[in-house]
């Protein structure tokens, strides 16, 4: 499996921007999802995400269902995402998907049928 550096001699590489810019527009979008909130203050491409009044792994469920990969925590129930220089080019899909399953999880009050951590 080949490496790739985030910076070089103090310099950010074309990777570390295109997963910091893929970072600020994911973060953007979760926030402007009525329920959705980013926990802590993530540096690099590694964040999570949850509800505080809902199901989030019932979210979880429904993006699985849609074809996206996602990592489940526990403590608090999140989802995990773990950018790569790739997910530029999906950024738009994924929100648009999760604004849609968090929509119908709010909605139908959904219950998540794999309440599990994966890592």
């Amino acid at each position: 499996m080949g490496r790739f550096k985030l910076s070089w001699r103090g310099r950010l590489s074309p990777v570390g921007r295109d997963i910091l810019k893929t970072r600020a527009v994911l973060i953007e979008g979760i926030n402007s999802i009525d329920g959705l909130e980013i926990y802590g203050e993530p540096e690099i491409g590694i964040f999570t995400f949850g509800f505080k009044d809902f199901d989030i792994f019932a979210v979880a469920d429904g993006m699985d269902n849609l074809g996206w990969v996602t990592n489940r925590c526990t403590e608090p129930p999140a989802i995990h995402l773990l950018l790569t220089p790739n997910h530029l080019y999906t950024v738009s899909d994924y929100l648009g998907d999760l604004g849609s399953i968090v929509s119908r999880v709010k909605h139908e009050k959904t219950i998540s049928q794999s309440p599990r951590a994966t890592y």
